[in-house]
């Protein structure tokens, strides 16, 4: 049998924007009681879940487009990822918690198919203030094609 030379495979990366401050997932959690059988649980905050609502159709949408016009198929098995937040003002903000936000939408729109360290890795965080004076982030995903 002839030894043909493997095709590399191509290392691809991908840009997503979201607008607004991220909130924070775990840092924004409520206890609240079911009525008939009185059991506790957690649930997040009314300000995450109208922000995971908001960025899954955006996240989706943005989806869409880079599936059409470069031919990727979601879920993505293994990537690294970069996230790069912009905010408008200098207020101490948890980089890891907004990052955690970030990550399990990801999952929740299909675009990753899990976000743990087997899956995902390496995960680069980081931030800048931003000179238009409004919150943006930024979501890099590198992958092989």
């Amino acid at each position: 049998a002839k030894n043909y030379p493997r095709m590399k495979e191509k290392r691809i990366t991908i840009q997503f924007r979201l607008e607004g401050l991220i909130p924070s997932k775990k840092n924004t959690q409520q206890i609240v009681q079911n009525k008939t059988t009185k059991k506790r649980y957690i649930v997040p905050s009314y300000n995450y879940t109208n922000w995971n609502r908001k960025a899954l159709k955006t996240l989706t949408m943005q989806a869409a487009n880079l599936a059409l016009k470069r031919g990727i198929k979601f879920p993505i098995g293994v990537a690294s990822l970069s996230i790069k937040f912009y905010f408008k003002d200098m207020v101490r903000r948890d980089l890891t918690n907004k990052a955690e936000s970030i990550q399990d939408t990801l999952v929740d729109a299909k675009i990753i198919l899990d976000d743990s360290w087997l899956n995902l890795n390496p995960v680069l965080i980081q931030a800048e203030l931003n000179s238009k004076k409004e919150h943006l982030c930024d979501i890099y995903l590198s992958f092989h094609n």
